[in-house]
Formats: structure tokens, sequence, C-alpha cells
């Protein structure tokens, strides 16, 4: 059995054949790329689809984790680490050597909590390679694989918010951050991470929504919930996300990409589903209690003013310690609050040298993300989702910190294995045009 798999807009089939098939391009272009094995598939699957479980630590996807990673070890379904970009490679060395230097600068090695948050932030590193590494060996294989799990992730998250909020569930109050149930965290522990991960799901939703007449109830579930439990959440980050996150998605899809056929498929649905979406949401606030808070926070609140305060006192400290204060330091009870910065974070806590790794490695994420977008390929429409979702997390990181965000290393990795094996196939391609020849038209 065969299936396309250079078509994301398709779900997952079972079994993932390890043979040889044809992938279809924007440009009509047949390519070569291989499945994964089916028992890698799943656990991978069921790792990512169990990602939006974090109310407490270690997560159900973390354990879930490790066997994952020894599985695709094993088992080969790793791309050569040598293929990864240079920059990529020096900025991760660069943050790790940072993380380990802080710890020792500030003379807080051995102690458990700065050390834990090391490990932690290192296990993420670890979790953004790995994705790059799967998704450089299968290409559009383990993004579609990725996609659903994240979906099936989302539509549990943003499933229980919403049922939570109509209080239907029993002990509706666990899922909302305080005794007011007003802002609705799930089964997250924060609702400015609930709010962002479900971001991902809804823009990894719309490719495959414009470029295929298949699967569009699917899809369009998946936005409409997602969309509906970033409103519940109240968090002004996850909007500016949201909002940054749709222009650059959309000025790629129509001034870049700029495939016709997609452009106007998304036009129609802009305007025939957005306001169906639209009324949707305004009903739910109708029947909860988050309207009016919702517009009192889209105002400036009182804490506002003693975070960027905060934040000052923060970059004063920066100044004093060149190598950072140590992994998670800046925190209560030895400072007033957390900065609320990811980019200040980092640099207070691991030095110039952690905050330049750190930004080495996006800015490797964001190139290697609108190099696909601008091949104008198969998958450029997945390219600009992904970007777009990671300019969001970026431009949010600015009033958050998104440092220990599992779905912001996802998203940091993904671009980069994507690309990878699209250039890895037209190597092949080039080296054997014959084998083109002999695969046929795409179907």
């Amino acid at each position: 059995m065969q299936y396309r798999a250079g078509n994301l807009n398709q779900p997952l089939a079972w079994p993932y054949p390890t043979q040889q098939v044809t992938a279809p391009a924007l440009e009509e272009r047949p390519a070569a790329t291989e499945e994964p094995s089916r028992l890698v598939a799943i656990a991978l699957l069921v790792q990512v689809a169990s990602s939006s479980v974090v109310m407490m630590e270690p997560a159900v996807c973390d354990v879930l984790f490790l066997p994952t990673l020894v599985l695709t070890v094993i088992t080969g379904h790793l791309m050569s680490p040598t293929r990864l970009p240079r920059l990529f490679v020096v900025g991760l060395l660069m943050f790790v050597l940072a993380n380990y230097a802080s710890l020792i600068a500030t003379r807080t090695y051995g102690h458990t909590e700065p050390l834990f948050y090391m490990v932690v932030t290192i296990y993420l590193l670890v979790y953004t390679t790995y994705m790059a590494l799967f998704l450089g060996k299968f290409g559009e294989s383990g993004m579609r694989i990725v996609r659903d799990g994240y979906q099936i992730a989302a539509v549990i998250a943003a499933g229980i918010g919403v049922l939570a909020s109509l209080q239907v569930l029993p002990n509706s109050e666990i899922f909302f951050r305080d005794a007011s149930m007003v802002r609705v965290q799930s089964t997250f522990k924060d609702p400015n991470v609930f709010g962002p991960f479900l971001i991902g799901a809804l823009l990894m939703s719309l490719p495959p929504l414009i470029r295929s007449r298949r699967f569009v109830a699917r899809h369009l579930i998946v936005i409409g919930l997602c969309l509906t439990g970033v409103t519940l959440a109240g968090s002004r980050g996850a909007y500016v996300h949201f909002v940054v996150s749709i222009v650059v998605y959309l000025a790629l899809e129509f001034l870049v990409i700029a495939n016709a056929r997609a452009n106007r498929r998304l036009l129609v649905g802009m305007v025939s589903v957005a306001p169906v979406l639209a009324v949707a949401v305004l009903v739910l606030l109708a029947k909860t209690d988050i309207g009016p808070y919702l517009l009192d926070r889209l105002t400036l609140q009182a804490y506002d003013q003693e975070r960027f305060s905060n934040q000052w006192t923060a970059f004063s400290v920066a100044q004093q310690y060149p190598f950072g204060i140590g992994p998670g330091a800046y925190t209560s009870p030895r400072f007033l609050q957390d900065v609320h910065n990811l980019y200040l974070k980092v640099l207070v806590e691991n030095g110039v040298l952690g905050l330049v790794g750190l930004l080495f490695m996006l800015a490797a994420s964001l190139f290697y993300g609108l190099a696909g977008v601008f091949r104008r390929g198969p998958n450029a429409g997945v390219h600009a989702a992904l970007v777009a979702v990671l300019a969001g997390i970026m431009v949010e990181s600015i009033v958050i910190s998104s440092i220990h965000w599992r779905h912001f290393f996802l998203f940091m990795g993904l671009p980069i294995g994507l690309t990878l094996f699209e250039r890895a196939r037209e190597e092949r391609e080039a080296a054997n045009p014959s084998f083109l020849q002999s695969q046929g038209a795409p179907f």
C-alpha cells in the first residue's frame, strides 16, 4: 500500500510503509521519501498527543519521550546530527556552556533547584534537536505525525477548557487559575501557557484546510476549539501572539507563496467561516464570566508597572554578572518576581553567552523556515505556519518567560528538520535523475 507522503493534507494512515514513495509538489514535481515504522510513528504520535497534560512535573509527555527517543535511535530513525545547521549547533553548544558556566560562576553547583532547572533546559534542547533530526529523516511523513499528535493534544486541552468554562465537568474549578473561575488554564498550570499552546495547533490546521477539500470538518473543529480556548485563557500575551502569528502567516501566504487556488480558498474561508467562529466565541463569552474580565484586561494593569520596574532591576543585575547568576535563579524570594521576559531572563541567569546562543538557535530556525517558504515548494504553506507560530512566540516572549515551554522548543526544531529533508531530497534527485522518471507522475 502506498500513501502520498508529500501531502500533508491527509491524516495518518496505518501501517506506515518503509518503501520509497512519490511526493507531489506545488510545482507538480514528484520526489522520493520514506515512511517511519509503525511502532515509531505510534510512539511519537502518543508522545506529542500527551503534551497538553502538564499539570504536574514531569509531565506524561516527558516520561514518554525517553522511550521514544531510545526507540528512534536504535532503529535508525534519525538523520545524522552532522547535517544540522552550523549556526544552530553553535548556538546550542553556547547555550549549554552558558548554563553550566553560570552554575559554576555563582557557586550554585550542587544546589538542587538550579541544577534541576538546567537539566530541564538541556532536556528541551535535546527535544528540539530530536524533532529536527526526525523530520530531517522523514520530512512530510514525520511532519504529519507531529501535526496530528499536536492537534489531538490541542483538542483535548481546548475541549476540557470549554467544558470547564460551562461548568459541566466534575470539579471544574481545578481547570481554572483561581477560585473566581474566570481564566481557564485547562490541563496546564497557567493560562499564559494554555493559550499559546493552542495557537500552534490553530496555525498548523490552516495549510491543509486551504489546500485540500478533504477533512475540512476536522480542521475547522480544531480551529474553532483552539480559538475559543485562546479567548477563555484571558492571556494578553496569547492575544498578541495570535495577532502576530496570523499577520505573519497571511503575509507569507499572499505575498510570498502566492498560490492562486490556496489564496482563493483562504479568502473565502476568511469571509465565510471567520464570522461564524466570531459569533460562537461571543455566545460563549455571554454565557461565562470572562467577558467583563477581558475588557478590564485590555487596559494597563497596576502590576504592569511593577513588572517593568522588575525588568529594569534584572538588567542592572545582568550588568554586574556577565556570566549570569545561575539557571532559574532570578525568582522569589531572592528577587521580587520573575523577569517576565525570555531574553532578559536568559541574559541575567546565563549571561551574554547564553543570550547569544539562544538567538543563534532562533535565527537558524527562522532562516530555515523562511527558506522553505521562499522556495515555494510542496511544504511552503507548512513552513509559513511554523514561521508564524515561532514569530508569535518570540514576540510574546518579550512579556513572558517562555524558556521552559515544550511547544516553543518543538516549533524551534520543526522548520529546521523539514528543510533539511527537502534539501537532502533535492540532492538525491540531482544525483539520480533517472529515479524520478521511474516513479511516474505524481498521484
